[in-house]
């Protein structure tokens, strides 16, 4: 599939990708995306920190059961000659409207907030100067998805850490396609 092909399919706002190890390519055509936080770094760094913290899942799903994607054509670009230069990377695109699991968009730099404090301390902490704040930052960041319209108008690639949340695994029939 050439670059034209998939900027075709991201026109559209229903569809969206994840990056992921190459590994993973085979078991993701054939039992689709699991959401298992032990294989992201920065998920179960987050979770982990929750917990020393004491926040016990403060949020509308369950950070530890979830798979993140971005959803830009241009943003597309970027990843695409990530892809070719790290020939380990795979990604993969799926439909967002034919997801029958709970979706949100969020802004990942708030919880990322986290991370920075605890490696760092609060001084380090880009978006708020506690954890608590952080964690009332990405609550009121969190927006339900019921249509891909909800998606649309989210420039994701140009606000970096904006993700678009999927509380759950993705059964591989939502998968159109992954690349490697």
């Amino acid at each position: 599939m050439c670059m034209d092909d998939l900027e075709d399919i991201f026109k559209h706002a229903k569809y969206a990708y994840h990056i992921t190890s190459i590994e993973n390519s085979k078991s993701i055509k054939s039992e689709g995306l699991k959401s298992n936080y032990k294989n992201k770094p920065s998920s179960s760094d987050i979770i982990n920190i929750m917990n020393e913290l004491g926040f016990n899942n403060p949020f509308k799903f369950d950070r530890s059961n979830v798979s993140y994607f971005k959803t830009n054509s241009n943003c597309l670009k970027n990843v695409q000659e990530y892809v070719n230069k790290d020939l380990k990377k795979s990604v993969v695109i799926i439909n967002v409207e034919n997801i029958q699991k709970p979706v949100y968009i969020a802004n990942m730099s708030f919880i990322s907030d986290l991370i920075d404090y605890k490696y760092g301390g609060s001084d380090v902490m880009m978006h708020a100067d506690t954890p608590q704040e952080a964690i009332d930052n990405y609550k009121r960041s969190i927006k339900e998805v019921t249509s891909s319209k909800d998606i649309e108008g989210y420039d994701i690639c140009d606000e970096k850490n904006i993700e678009l949340i999927v509380d759950g695994d993705i059964p591989s029939e939502n998968i159109v396609k992954v690349l490697s």
